[in-house]
């Protein structure tokens, strides 16, 4: 079956236009494998590669082209099988999957479909149940390649259908979701009500997610509660299919409806959602409760009866990483969706949230640290009205907060885009959160030198943030990203990635002789990695006791000598402390080339993506902090 579909994606995929091979961010295979190997590079880091899972809770080994019964027999008919896919791109995010899924008890029930031959050696070593899906796909991160894209979308939706046909449920999910949860009661309850399909959401309002009232009209991306009249939309990162002949019938149509796409533009979640809101609206329940919805006519002979999976429970990035500050709370799977930087950005992210589970016991136990307070940021300078973000039941919370009253412009229409400048006179907001931004790069300068004259590790603390960050002007002047709850708390704790740009500061924590400070740039001078750790460091039970009851706090750096043994060192405040090198022109040079490089290149996004067809004309590029004394 594996060899039949691998020769359909190929036969019968519409040929690209020329020229749209590799899209416009690409221009040639070669050109993507560099960046492809460059990325993993960055995900290998650490000591990820030595991960091996714990065999005991795996099933015993199956040959390279085991079929898809075979691999599932120890699965009952009737039970759920939990499925993965992807290529050797995305090997370390895979096996961060896997690490989660075998750590709720289900390695048994797993199985990840390999694109390529080096994913499924990798898997095989590890003994994780692979499918032999190879032939149609390369090795490399193929993203902004639209044909190859297209390709992969029908291989996932038609090996959901091999899978459902032997008579097993599915929960699929991409490589970039970590499961911390066992979500089958959920699922279990939701195809009692009724479900065929449950699938995971963009929705970043969880009161309106679960608030089933009638209505016409909810916030941007969770239009699917009963008589909405549109705006769901669904996110196949995470599905849920029941074996039935209306599911199966959806999966093929879905597999058909991506193999044949002609728009470089869309892909197989573009046509899932197309295929689904074919008869969707107005929603009509076919639970009590509302939590299942449908039917959608045209697949078997029920129609498709649709579970928008909970959003507190099914989590997208911007639920965890801002709205909840990093923390997991009610999710039972987190998927990096909202998040920047590509692949780079969703591992500081999962180190950020203790869920990068694939790192060996050292990285927790050895080693000295520094780590900062950082710039406070201060009460919100406009906050909501009394009652302006109250959830009411039934009821469109508005964006409220933020605007300064005496901007004298006129009103700004929704989708508008503006300049940069505009949206620092129209939002308080944005304004204290730039100049807040410009504090903490400051500091984060400033430590990292003291870190590298300490030759320590620097623990980045959790900064605090005013403002949200969208590549859609709406978030203009609130602050807030469209459609997420007004509710949000301000100021909040944010990623890094708020801050600075997380790949690069990634590039500078691995191999800076790689990427950017190559010796023969600087007279053959070698420069030594930065090393660093996210904010969670000091809160995640890996990490060794010793390290976490050794912080001392120090306010001066005079005052360092006494705690040279100190497991941490804790700044008080960082800004201003680091003057500069009097000595030793080489490190402070090679010093100055990293921060301008790899930590300077950070900006809020955005008031506009492309006016005047110019990206950073909706940017707020930050003032680099002050210079540092030079030796000489």
């Amino acid at each position: 079956m594996a060899r039949q579909s691998v020769a359909t994606a190929i036969e019968h995929q519409p040929t690209p236009k020329e020229g749209v091979l590799w899209g416009a961010t690409q221009s040639s295979l070669a050109q993507a494998e560099r960046e492809s190997d460059n990325v993993r590079r960055l995900l290998q880091a650490d000591g990820m590669t030595r991960w091996r899972p714990d065999l005991s809770k795996l099933p015993p080994q199956r040959p390279a082209d085991a079929s898809m019964e075979v691999l599932l027999e120890h699965v009952a008919v009737g039970g759920t099988a939990w499925l993965a896919f992807g290529n050797a791109g995305v090997t370390e995010m895979l096996m961060n999957w896997a690490h989660h899924v075998i750590a709720l008890g289900y390695g048994w029930h797993m199985v990840v479909a390999a694109f390529d031959e080096v994913l499924l050696r990798a898997l095989h070593e590890r003994r994780i149940p692979a499918y032999n899906y190879t032939g149609a796909l390369p090795t490399t991160h193929f993203r902004h390649a639209p044909h190859l894209f297209h390709r992969m979308g029908y291989l996932k939706a038609e090996c959901i259908r091999l899978v459902l046909l032997t008579g097993r449920h599915v929960l699929v999910s991409d490589s970039d979701v970590a499961w911390v949860g066992d979500p089958l009661p959920v699922l279990t309850s939701l195809m009692a009500e009724g479900a065929s399909l449950g699938a995971s959401t963009d929705c970043l309002d969880v009161d309106s997610d679960r608030d089933k009232t009638p209505r016409s009209h909810s916030p941007q991306s969770c239009g699917y509660s009963p008589d909405n009249v549109g705006g769901a939309v669904f996110n196949t990162g995470v599905l849920w299919f029941k074996s039935d002949e209306d599911s199966i019938s959806f999966a093929k149509a879905w597999a058909t409806a991506t193999l044949g796409l002609r728009d470089p533009y869309s892909d197989d979640q573009g046509a899932f959602n197309r295929l689904i809101q074919t008869g969707f609206y107005p929603v009509k329940r076919v639970s009590a409760s509302g939590r299942v919805v449908g039917p959608v006519p045209g697949f078997g002979p029920h129609g498709l009866r649709v579970a928008p999976l909970p959003a507190e429970h099914f989590c997208s990035g911007h639920l965890v990483w801002v709205q909840q500050e990093g923390k997991t709370g009610k999710c039972l799977s987190v998927h990096a969706t909202f998040t920047e930087y590509g692949d780079a950005g969703k591992r500081w992210r999962f180190l950020e949230a203790g869920l990068w589970a694939v790192l060996p016991r050292e990285y927790y136990e050895e080693g000295k640290f520094l780590t900062f307070v950082p710039p406070a940021a201060g009460a919100d300078p406009m906050p909501c009205k009394p009652g302006e973000d109250e959830y009411i039941p039934g009821q469109m919370t508005r964006p409220c907060g933020g605007e300064d009253p005496k901007h004298g412009l006129p009103p700004k229409p929704v989708g508008m885009e503006i300049m940069w400048q505009e949206g620092l006179k129209r939002s308080v907001r944005l304004r204290a959160n730039v100049e807040l931004m410009s504090r903490q790069v400051h500091a984060l300068r400033d430590a990292l030198a003291i870190a590298r004259v300490l030759n320590r590790t620097l623990i980045i603390p959790h900064f605090e943030c005013l403002c949200d960050r969208s590549e859609y002007p709406d978030i203009m002047p609130t602050c807030v990203y469209q459609g997420a709850s007004p509710r949000l708390k301000m100021p909040f704790r944010c990623s890094t990635h708020f801050v600075t740009d997380t790949h690069k500061l990634q590039l500078m924590a691995t191999e800076p002789t790689r990427f950017g400070m190559q010796p023969h740039k600087f007279h053959g001078l070698f420069t030594e990695p930065l090393k660093m750790r996210t904010h969670s460091f000091l809160h995640d039970p890996r990490t060794s006791t010793e390290i976490k009851n050794s912080i001392v706090e120090v306010h001066l750096l005079e005052r360092l000598a006494p705690w040279k043994d100190a497991r941490v060192l804790q700044l008080a405040d960082a800004e201003g402390l680091f003057g500069g090198w009097s000595s030793d022109p080489n490190q402070a040079m090679l010093f100055m080339t990293m921060m301008e490089y790899y930590v300077y290149r950070g900006a809020w996004c955005c008031t506009s993506r492309f006016i005047n067809n110019d990206a950073d004309n909706g940017r707020v590029y930050l003032k680099p902090p002050p210079p540092l004394r030079q030796p000489g």
